[in-house]
């Protein structure tokens, strides 16, 4: 059985969520304007706490894979927290 990770607090501080825009087996992805900025992102999140070290991986996996693409029909990484309560990309 996988351990089950916890950590410390939620990214979403920094953004306020303004609609969800969907949601999967391991988390859910909202769209958020970031306070200080006012650019509108969507912030795709894994469930607080209700993820283990292997779905923790593909999800960093997937922001590193992510980060490398510069493409106007791809999702530009902005942001990745994988040390809160709810990691996120």
């Amino acid at each position: 059985m996988a351990k089950t990770i916890r950590a410390k607090a939620s990214v979403h501080q920094g953004y306020r969520t303004l609609a969800e825009i969907g949601r999967g087996a391991y988390g859910v992805v909202r769209k958020a304007e970031h306070r200080e900025t006012g650019e509108i992102r969507a912030i795709k999140s894994l469930y607080d706490g209700a993820y283990d070290e292997e779905a923790l991986r593909r999800f960093k996996a997937e922001a590193e894979l992510m980060h490398g693409f510069d493409h106007p029909n791809i999702v530009r990484v902005h942001e990745v927290h994988l040390d809160a309560l709810s990691p996120s990309i």
